[in-house]
């Protein structure tokens, strides 16, 4: 099954980030997405692949490939969707909240990396993102 954000990615500024669709069986793709959205672990900074893995009792070649071939996405795009979504989030609902909070909370490793990640995922700066919501 192919995850529909990556696709998504290509496309001229989308201004959200869609959610990944739960592969259908409870196999290990479905395991990788409850694991990003229960424990929350794309809000670490840095977080690898072998975590991944270790968390979920596999390995990272096994995981690696569930990403590439049933959801159509690598590890770090994976794990960015994730961030970006968190962001757009956290500025809908704390509004006044600075930037680099917003970036240390959704586990970018800093303000300048998420200023640029999220103007390409999005096609728009934050503040823009802001303004148009």
């Amino acid at each position: 099954m192919q995850l529909i954000f990556y696709t998504l990615l290509k496309k001229k500024k989308p201004a959200e980030v869609p959610e990944p669709k739960v592969p259908a069986d409870k196999g290990l793709g479905a395991r990788l997405v409850a694991l990003m959205e229960e424990r929350q672990l794309y809000r670490k900074p840095g977080l690898k692949i072998s975590e991944m893995a270790t968390e979920l009792g596999t390995n990272t070649t096994y995981v690696s490939a569930c990403l590439s071939g049933q959801m159509g996405t690598s590890f770090h795009d994976f794990v960015t969707g994730y961030r970006i979504r968190h962001a757009q989030q956290l500025m809908r609902e704390r509004p006044q909240m600075r930037l680099s909070q917003v970036s240390e909370e959704s586990g970018f490793s800093n303000e300048k990396t998420f200023l640029r990640t999220f103007k390409r995922w999005t096609g728009l700066t934050p503040t823009e993102w802001k303004k148009q919501g």
